[in-house]
């Protein structure tokens, strides 16, 4: 022991009892004391905790104090970051103040430089948090932009831009050009912004009414702003569509698509095709992706276009429908590989018109394109036969007889030019034959037809029997000038028949 064994002097011992008692434990280097209640030692345990963990940490703020004015001469100690994943973790603490302090600055201010200084920084942070695939943060600053554009107010209750909003369009513009990869739905305000700048150049030309009343003089006001915005950076937007990646550029179709519907659905009786145009020009650029990526692309336009070729508005369902026949000539210049099926999803949207639509100028374009697809890249057709087949079936059953005749001349058209090419096809031959029968039993079905649903008969036990030929290895392939149709007793050698689908009556009804 400390009193070799024996017991301290009881003097001793009283003397510490009332020192402590006194003056409380002092934590090494502190002069404070420990808090007393009238100079009597706390009672309770969590009195005892409570007091002596508020002493820990006042001294530990002491100290950290002391290390800050000692340091102070030094500007603070800086540490390197080794992984990225760093800066992930600083946005997520401090995003929401950076963007509220940036958009009061910049709806406060008029100062150009410091209005300049805040636009990049949220141009900045949006790049950054596009990286790091942080959608509802970059959302949050792409919203704040593009609402500062104040574009989205034109219309009812019109604002008048100012320098600043015309640099936040600039900003709009970058973003589109530089994060694209990254947007994901953030390209709807974007192509929105996009959108109604392009309504305030037509303004601006003359190729779009103004409002009338005190908007009148707003919006001429902001036309000649909008004049700084470059329209070639605006149109490399959707030339450089094809640099998007793959995930990248389905979004920027779908959301494309949708604000080519706010388009047509703000004003039905004198839609603008803005969006319809660049849907065109982006269908052009993309076409050499890989199939898949295309297929997926396509599932959204198909859709788009069939929505605008049946809707109310008859120019736009002809633009639509013509829009498709551009792209279908510009589609099959490419030969489609074997167990492919694309052609056929690619002319869907003609049958499903002809389908579908309940106006006749409608389904006689559709037909009339269809033909001059046909006509012009026959020989490249393999699997989309049969969606022509089946489009010439629906029109079959017509009950408006041009539509019939129409329909009618083209199917004699394939029969008596394309069908060997059409059951030579190792891959489709048999079910382009299937469908080709199919169909001209739906023409011999119809009593409208009167004579020529015979001739039709004809063609169809020719084309059988032409079949059945080809399918005999040990037989020779029967040459072009056998083709159905072509006999002294085919339609085109009479001359009271002049619509029957000879070839020599077939171009004079080929309209």
């Amino acid at each position: 022991g400390i009193n070799d064994g024996a017991d301290l002097p009881a003097e001793y011992l009283g003397g510490i009892y009332d020192r402590i008692t006194a003056s409380g434990f002092k934590v090494d280097g502190n002069e404070e004391t420990a808090p007393t209640a009238g100079g009597v030692a706390l009672g309770s345990h969590q009195e005892r905790y409570r007091a002596e963990a508020q002493q820990l940490m006042t001294t530990a703020q002491g100290q950290l104090r002391k290390a800050a004015e000692t340091s102070a001469d030094t500007k603070g100690v800086f540490h390197r970051a080794s992984q990225v994943d760093h800066v992930r973790h600083m946005l997520e603490a401090t995003w929401a103040p950076m963007l509220a302090a940036l958009s009061r600055l910049m709806e406060e201010l008029a100062d150009a430089r410091v209005c300049g200084q805040c636009l990049q920084a949220v141009v900045s942070s949006i790049n950054v948090l596009s990286l790091f695939r942080m959608e509802s943060q970059r959302d949050a600053y792409v919203a704040s932009l593009t609402t500062f554009t104040r574009l989205e107010t034109i219309g009812g209750g019109v604002k008048e831009l100012r320098q600043k909003n015309v640099e936040a369009i600039k900003a709009v513009v970058q973003v589109a050009r530089t994060a694209g990869n990254h947007l994901g739905a953030s390209w709807f305000p974007v192509l929105r912004c996009i959108s109604l700048l392009d309504r305030l150049h037509l303004i601006a030309s003359g190729q779009a009414p103004a409002h009338s009343g005190d908007v009148l003089g707003v919006e001429e006001a902001n036309t000649a702003l909008i004049e700084q915005v470059d329209t070639s950076d605006v149109d490399r937007i959707f030339s450089n569509s094809s640099l998007l990646s793959d995930e990248a550029i389905v979004d920027f179709v779908r959301h494309l698509c949708s604000i080519s519907r706010e388009e047509i659905e703000s004003n039905p009786a004198a839609p603008r095709v803005f969006c319809m145009q660049k849907i065109v020009e982006i269908t052009y650029f993309n076409m050499s992706r890989i199939r898949i990526v295309w297929s997926k692309i396509w599932s959204i336009l198909r859709l788009h276009f069939e929505g605008v070729a049946l809707g109310p508005n008859p120019q736009l369902a002809m633009y639509a429908i013509d829009s498709m026949r551009q792209l279908a000539l510009k589609f099959l210049e490419k030969d489609e590989l074997t167990s492919f099926h694309f052609q056929r999803d690619f002319l869907k949207p003609f049958d499903h018109v002809i389908a579908h639509s309940r106006v006749t100028e409608t389904k006689e374009l559709a037909i009339r394109c269809l033909t001059v697809i046909v006509l012009s890249c026959a020989r490249n057709i393999r699997s989309g036969w049969k969606n022509t087949f089946q489009a010439l079936t629906v029109a079959a059953r017509d009950q408006n007889q041009g539509i019939v005749q129409l329909s009618y001349d083209l199917l004699c058209r394939i029969v008596n030019e394309f069908f060997p090419h059409i059951i030579g096809d190792r891959s489709f031959g048999s079910v382009g034959y299937v469908d080709c029968i199919n169909c001209l039993c739906a023409y011999a079905a119809n009593d409208k037809l009167g004579d020529k649903s015979i001739f039709a008969i004809d063609m169809l036990s020719r084309c059988t029997a032409l079949f059945m030929a080809s399918s005999r290895p040990s037989d020779t392939q029967p040459h072009h000038d056998s083709a159905p149709g072509r006999t002294e007793s085919s339609p085109d050698r009479g001359a009271h028949h002049p619509a029957g689908g000879g070839q020599e009556d077939g171009d004079g009804n080929m309209r």
